[in-house]
């Protein structure tokens, strides 16, 4: 909200403040793909 004032967006350091927030969960998720996925499949099995 610190981005977005009454008179303009500032969406440079919007999209910014996004992307440095999305990469983490990202490089996580990328890391562990396997055991996700394993996961999945062992929770499907009967």
């Amino acid at each position: 909200m610190t981005f977005v004032g009454e008179h303009g967006t500032d969406y440079g350091y919007l999209c910014a403040g996004v992307l440095l927030s999305v990469i983490p969960v990202l490089v996580v998720y990328l890391v562990f793909q396997r055991h996700f996925v394993e996961g999945m499949a062992g929770a499907v099995k009967s």
